[in-house]
């Protein structure tokens, strides 16, 4: 892999959860830590959700990304926004809003 795709890669997922973090009004801090408050959690899923769905990264460095969890906690990120995107309208259109 180019030197420079990786450095993309970063830059990405960097760009990502700051967005989601400003957006959604939790902190990077946060977002690594491993609080469970609901508002926290559902956070780290939309950014991990968003990473996952933008970049070439993998499960794993999802996972690594905030603070070395298990790749199946990005899975289930990942399953969890689609899923509520499938069954609220209103949290669909909140995640349309921070993508864009």
């Amino acid at each position: 892999m180019l030197k420079g795709t990786t450095f993309i890669k970063n830059l990405l997922a960097d760009h990502i959860i700051k967005i989601v973090s400003e957006q959604l009004d939790v902190s990077r801090v946060e977002m690594f830590s491993i609080n469970c408050y609901k508002r926290i959690v559902q956070a780290r899923q939309i950014a991990m959700y968003l990473i996952r769905k933008n970049t070439t990264r993998s499960w794993t460095d999802i996972s690594n990304l905030f603070g070395g969890r298990d790749h199946t906690t990005a899975i289930h990120s990942f399953r969890t926004v689609e899923n509520l995107c499938f069954s609220d309208e209103q949290y669909k259109q909140r995640l349309l809003q921070i993508e864009n």
